[in-house]
């Protein structure tokens, strides 16, 4: 079973080892797939947007919505997305997959793939989870037999692993995320802020596989004293506290 719609693979120039392995996976799947060669220090958004266009990290938003300051990893994860929905508008599909390079397809969960996606064909802007750390719950909006479901949740889980959009969904985030002060996962999370509904597919279709292929290529390790690592975990904790208040409003 071929796909008739874009997959695209955020990978680092130097992650080949990555690019190796969900690329045998894929390819076992009969997904075909374009590397989206991810933004980073050598390859900057300047290089896909008019410099007054490129979408930009504001301290300012940071300090306002999140308890710290972004790192470079960070920063250049959410413009690979933006990339990506950049990719979409030009081309004619109506939605397309993203995929991070540390993900693996369920093999009992591939037939549900073309139906599951069947729900991001909508006016409505929408993207689709399709991995996910644990259970979730919410609305069930959708039912795919024999036993997965697409649920909307009131707080859609973190992480941008494995999702898929619409051209409505990319063309909200793109407007809405010319500046940014959060992570990516943490911007689509804020359903209330992109106007995006944000749904997932229960059991996921894909599963992380970082810890066999290096860990995350976001790491920036520094030293830190006891003080320094209790307050911010303080703050994280209080930041999720209440975004968990905000989404049931």
């Amino acid at each position: 079973m071929t796909s008739n719609f874009p997959v695209w693979v955020i990978n680092l120039e130097r992650s080949k080892d990555r690019l190796a392995a969900i690329t045998q996976d894929l390819n076992h799947h009969q997904l075909p797939f374009t590397r989206l060669n991810a933004i980073s220090p050598d390859n900057p958004p300047n290089s896909y947007w008019l410099s007054e266009e490129a979408p930009r990290y504001s301290e300012h938003l940071n300090k306002r919505g999140y308890f710290t300051s972004l790192k470079v990893g960070e920063i250049s994860c959410f413009q690979s997305h933006q990339l990506a929905w950049k990719w979409l508008l030009a081309s004619s599909a109506p939605y397309a997959m993203v995929l991070e390079d540390d993900v693996q397809i369920i093999p009992n969960m591939r037939g549900h793939l073309c139906e599951a996606l069947g729900w991001l064909d909508s006016t409505e802007p929408r993207m689709l989870k399709l991995y996910s750390k644990r259970p979730i719950g919410g609305e069930v909006v959708a039912r795919l037999p024999p036993h997965a479901t697409i649920t909307v949740p009131r707080l859609p889980p973190l992480g941008t692993q494995a999702q898929a959009l619409n051209r409505a969904a990319a063309k909200l985030l793109l407007q809405r995320g010319k500046e940014f002060g959060v992570p990516v996962d943490v911007f689509l999370q804020a359903t209330w802020e992109t106007g995006v509904t944000v749904g997932a597919i229960q059991p996921p279709l894909f599963t992380e596989v970082s810890a066999t292929t290096g860990g995350s290529t976001l790491s920036e390790r520094s030293k830190r004293n006891l003080w320094v690592t209790l307050t911010r975990e303080f703050l994280r904790l209080r930041f999720r506290i209440n975004r968990h208040l905000r989404a049931r409003q």
